[in-house]
């Protein structure tokens, strides 16, 4: 997990500096998941709707998983 949170920092960073790759909105998302921040991870995926350089089936049930967590229906 901590693997996990110094990357989530470093993703957050790049962003802040204006990097707006969709890979890195990815990663982020994985790394939100992976600890804890479901809503953060949710709202990451779900920017990812729509965007075919990824599968659409996995994005969904990413969101899933989330919402999942997230007790949302």
């Amino acid at each position: 997990e901590e693997n996990f949170e110094r990357a989530l920092s470093d993703f957050q960073k790049a962003l802040r500096y204006g990097c707006k790759d969709d890979g890195l909105i990815e990663m982020l998302a994985i790394c939100s998941y992976n600890t804890e921040n479901y809503q953060d991870a949710l709202e990451l995926f779900q920017q990812l709707l729509g965007n075919l350089n990824y599968d659409q089936n996995v994005i969904k049930e990413n969101i899933n998983l989330c919402k999942e967590q997230l007790n949302i229906k």
